[in-house]
């Protein structure tokens, strides 16, 4: 087999299940924060408004979150790739992706 080949092959994937659910919970103060904007002055003096503004800035945990997660799930494709092959190829890893 072609040395090349080995890199581009699918090897086995891990899927960790338990992650879909902290993903969901991440999502929901990202997704919280972005719809709540407005520019009518109306709104944007109303206590609703600043309450729910204040209370969704946790959104930017969630995005560090995903941050962490896309870190870790990344690392453990490269580990993965370096225990089945001895070696690890940054050019056929972006090809995969």
């Amino acid at each position: 087999m072609c040395p090349q080949k080995k890199f581009l092959q699918p090897s086995h994937k891990t899927y960790f299940k338990n992650l879909d659910a902290t993903r969901f919970f991440a999502f929901i103060p990202v997704f919280l924060t972005h719809i709540f904007f407005t520019h009518n002055p109306i709104i944007l003096k109303s206590n609703a408004f600043h309450f729910i503004e204040n209370h969704l800035k946790v959104g930017i945990l969630g995005l560090d979150y995903f941050f962490v997660l896309s870190s870790f799930l990344i690392t453990w494709i490269i580990l993965e790739e370096y225990k089945n092959t001895n070696e690890f190829s940054m050019k056929f890893f972006v090809v995969r992706r």
